[in-house]
């Protein structure tokens, strides 16, 4: 189609599909919501830029696809279960430095809400050891390409990690062509597995975790839109997912200042007796 004709109609009407392989048959399957988001990601470029260029008046709404599971949250509980897991012993030489990659991963993750791609990228001559921040050059965007804080424990497993190099990759590999470690996927589907953990958990669920706590705990959603690398802070609605103990505890702290918290009793009370 033609640019200046696709219409959010168009974009939620396409579907886009793969081949895959399964004992020996080659078929092909309909893509996830992840997968056709990051066309359509794509899309909504094109679309700025054709808007840029003058070649169309203005940006036709795109809405994504639902990716269920990647706004699921790591509770403290699971942390743990998943930390605790990659704790275990074994035997395969190459395990034990696969687990100490996850690991390192998830508290950088945790920690930071830095976008696992980015944090497979960390170079250490761009970690502000002094100042506890980590310089991140990546990004579509200048938002992209920021500071992120580094907290008292991922300082102690950077510096453990990275021992008395001063430059280099924080997560070689000497398998990969980049040079670092370009997904840790597989590994932590078989963690997740093993500990007993959610499907729904994924690499991209810390994201998320850290955006909804940093929200709930500073309610500077300037301050934590920043540090995710967002554009616009309207982005940051996906990663809202704000607890309800904080708004009961605030009601009944109402009703209770009111006087109205047992209004029940009062008016059963008041009820003549049959």
């Amino acid at each position: 189609m033609q640019i200046s004709r696709i219409t959010p109609d168009d974009a939620e009407a396409v579907r886009f599909h793969r081949t895959a392989e399964k004992d020996g048959v080659t078929t092909t399957v309909e893509c996830s919501a992840q997968y056709t988001n990051q066309a359509l990601r794509t899309l909504r470029r094109m679309l700025s830029k054709a808007v840029e260029w003058n070649l169309i008046m203005s940006v036709p709404k795109i809405k994504m696809s639902k990716a269920y599971g990647r706004d699921a949250l790591i509770d403290p509980a699971t942390e743990r279960t998943l930390l605790e897991g990659l704790e275990t012993s074994v035997k395969h030489r190459r395990t034990p430095r696969l687990r100490e990659q996850i690991r390192d991963f998830l508290v950088v993750a945790q920690d930071t809400g830095m976008r696992p791609k980015e944090i497979l990228r960390m170079r250490i001559e761009h970690i502000d050891w002094a100042n506890r921040r980590i310089w991140n050059p990546h990004g579509k965007t200048a938002k992209s390409r920021r500071f992120v804080p580094m907290s008292q424990r991922m300082k102690d497993v950077l510096e453990s990690r990275c021992g008395k190099q001063k430059e280099g990759w924080v997560f070689p590999s000497g398998r990969s062509k980049t040079g670092h470690l370009n997904s840790i996927a597989v590994g932590f589907r078989a963690l997740r597995e093993r500990v007993g953990v959610s499907s729904k958990i994924v690499p991209h669920s810390v994201r998320h975790t850290y955006g909804s706590f940093t929200m709930e705990a500073t309610g500077n959603i300037f301050a934590v839109a920043d540090s995710m690398g967002h554009v616009d802070v309207q982005s940051m609605k996906p990663y809202q997912h704000h607890r309800l103990e904080p708004l009961r505890e605030a009601i009944d702290r109402r009703n209770e200042a009111n006087g109205s918290r047992h209004v029940l009793r009062h008016v059963e009370a008041k009820q003549p007796k049959s």
